[in-house]
């Protein structure tokens, strides 16, 4: 049931990202604070479904491994 719920905040968390990202192409974002306010539910998703899906996890690895700084050269 765990592994389900986890699947399912991913799918989610894919769907509300999409959404973001089709309405940002294909029509204008006036306003800021509905993009914010996606994202930030695409990550609570996004995190709520790698704990779920990964029990071992704790929440302050998962909070670094969510926001770790990526270098790109």
């Amino acid at each position: 049931m765990r592994q389900e719920f986890g699947r399912w905040f991913l799918d989610v968390a894919k769907y509300i990202l999409t959404a973001l990202l089709l309405s940002s192409f294909f029509g204008e974002m006036n306003n800021i604070y509905y993009t914010i306010l996606a994202f930030c539910i695409f990550a609570l998703c996004l995190l709520v479904g790698a704990l779920l899906l990964n029990p071992n996890l704790s929440l302050g690895l998962a909070w670094i491994l969510f926001f770790r700084r990526v270098d790109f050269v």
